[in-house]
């Protein structure tokens, strides 16, 4: 019922907090640390006018009579705009970046960073009328989830929100094994309310959870909605007058071909017109440019020679465009859920051995940088899962002294590990 929902929603809002608190707490402080070394780097001092009492005696020996003050420059005001993938295939990995939004977006209030954490989906709609096919009235769009506009109110509520589809994702792809310690993990996180009998129950009654319909998960409409952030960085930049802008992009895939950059129709009758008329045109080398539609300024789209995966070359020719267009600094986190993943990316990458590359992944995540990306950050699921619970198990009660040193090592590593997202998004935006 949508009153359990709403109930188990605030449970989880709830617990998240309580859970990344430290998390975001290590983050605020690192980030704190970074911005007072950098002022400090660039620390100058100046001549205040003033005499120095002290040195007044030695002026006949001592040329600067005056005091001194040691000027800090201002931090630059950041701003982060995130876009999260929204599509079917990360489904198992949803819960995960879910929580990874909810970090980023309360480290962003507490450092009062402006934001947006928006998804990216082709399956929105905000007609849920029962009378109405949802499959043909779906879009594409950009979900705002979170933003430095919502009132403290507002923040909650959004955050209930996100933290409900974190509940309809946070149980799937876990199968039946082990079905009696996940019953157990429920009951304990939503602390005894709508308990659930690993006896007496079905795997339904502990997903029983419902998607609004404007959040379904659909494709991957990435090319198209970067072209929305054309305009939606500039106009974000001068409102809170940014000077380091960060746009974040967290995805699983390749993005889909776009509607808005394919050929028009006089191209296509011009490319068979050639076709016809020259019978080795398949050899002809193809391009296609992007023309800037406020400065007229052309930027490379599409090279039938490029190496790689056309798609995600695509992808890259669009960031590099709206990079040098608004100044913004991009960072791509790309989750892979098996190795065959890094082979399909691989040939847009720098050279590698993907065994050893593959097991860093898996470990932490590697990072690259690679055309359209400031930093382009490969992770797994099994880095975004790591846990950073700041107590050691209960099982270690009574445990040797090397057992406990190792546990506590592991431990305290975590707490700046565990979040390989947030962490390395520090190092970016500092």
């Amino acid at each position: 019922s949508f009153e359990k929902w709403e109930r188990k929603a605030q449970i989880s809002s709830k617990n998240l907090r309580d859970k990344n608190k430290k998390i975001v707490s290590h983050m605020a402080k690192e980030f704190e640390m970074k911005q007072t070394a950098m002022r400090s780097a660039k620390a100058f001092q100046g001549k205040t006018g003033k005499l120095d009492m002290n040195r007044l005696a030695k002026y006949q020996i001592v040329d600067d009579i005056f005091k001194k003050v040691t000027y800090l420059p201002d931090g630059k005001n950041h701003g982060l705009q995130v876009l999260l993938d929204w599509s079917g295939s990360i489904h198992s990995e949803c819960a995960d970046l879910l929580e990874q939004a909810m970090v980023l977006v309360d480290f962003c209030r507490k450092v009062q960073i402006p934001h947006r954490i928006y998804l990216f989906t082709d399956s929105y709609t905000s007609d849920t009328s029962s009378d109405v096919d949802y499959w043909e009235n779906r879009s594409t769009r950009l979900v705002e989830i979170f933003s430095d506009k919502q009132s403290s109110k507002e923040f909650i509520k959004a955050h209930q929100c996100v933290a409900h589809l974190w509940n309809c994702h946070s149980f799937e792809g876990r199968g039946w094994k082990n079905f009696e310690k996940i019953v157990k993990e429920h009951n304990e996180w939503f602390g005894g309310y709508d308990e659930i009998d690993p006896y007496e129950s079905s795997w339904y009654d502990m997903t029983d959870f419902r998607e609004p319909n404007g959040y379904r998960l659909g494709g991957t409409p990435l090319d198209t909605c970067l072209t929305a952030m054309r305009c939606l960085i500039p106009a974000f930049n001068s409102e809170y007058n940014i000077e380091k802008s960060i746009l974040t992009i967290i995805t699983d895939g390749f993005s889909h071909n776009s509607k808005m950059f394919s050929q028009t129709d006089s191209e296509y009758e011009e490319k068979r017109e050639q076709e016809s008329n020259d019978e080795y045109s398949w050899r002809t080398p193809t391009k296609r440019v992007l023309i800037d539609p406020f400065t007229n300024k052309s930027y490379p789209y599409y090279d039938s020679q490029s190496r790689g995966h056309h798609s995600f070359d695509q992808t890259q020719n669009i960031l590099e465009w709206i990079a040098k267009e608004t100044g913004v600094i991009v960072t791509g986190y790309f989750v892979l859920g098996r190795k065959q993943d890094l082979w399909n990316i691989y040939e847009s990458l720098p050279s590698m051995d993907v065994d050893s590359t593959w097991r860093q992944i898996r470990k932490e995540g590697v990072a690259f940088k690679v055309k359209g990306y400031n930093k382009l950050f490969l992770t797994s699921t099994s880095a975004l899962s790591v846990a950073g619970d700041s107590e050691l198990d209960d099982e270690l009660v009574g445990a040797t002294k090397r057992k406990l040193l190792g546990a506590f090592k592991k431990n305290q590593n975590s707490k700046t590990t565990s979040r390989f997202l947030t962490n390395e998004f520090i190092k970016e935006i500092a």
